[in-house]
């Protein structure tokens, strides 16, 4: 499988994912549905800019639609001199990564309201 083909096949599990049909797509990128079908089943060499456009539509960061692209969440809390810094690096698909993020967010919520007391 070529780059393009990965990429292809990320956008549409990510479409999947965030319940969006190939309809809705197109008519959020205005194009056609045949346009966006042709991009899904990596016919065409997307462009950038139309995976940029793509990626703003899912509401996602750029890299996640790269084939084994790393990046990192950061999540900075802070109030007067208490501050709480996270940065992890990772691949986001990776279910551990995910239940981690989501332990600090619990455990940063606890921080929160306890400041705010």
């Amino acid at each position: 499988m070529d780059i393009n083909q990965l990429v292809a096949h990320r956008i549409r599990e990510i479409r999947h994912e965030k319940g969006f049909t190939s309809q809705a797509m197109a008519d959020d990128l205005g194009i056609t549905i045949g346009s966006y079908s042709a991009i899904e089943n990596g016919k065409v060499n997307i462009t950038i800019d139309r995976l940029h456009q793509i990626a703003q539509v899912l509401q996602m960061p750029l890299l996640a639609f790269l084939p084994s692209g790393a990046y990192s969440y950061s999540v900075n809390v802070s109030h007067g001199e208490h501050a709480i810094n996270a940065t992890t690096y990772n691949n986001y698909r990776d279910k551990e990564m995910i239940d981690s993020l989501n332990t600090a967010m619990q455990l940063m919520q606890k921080v929160v309201t306890k400041m705010q007391e």
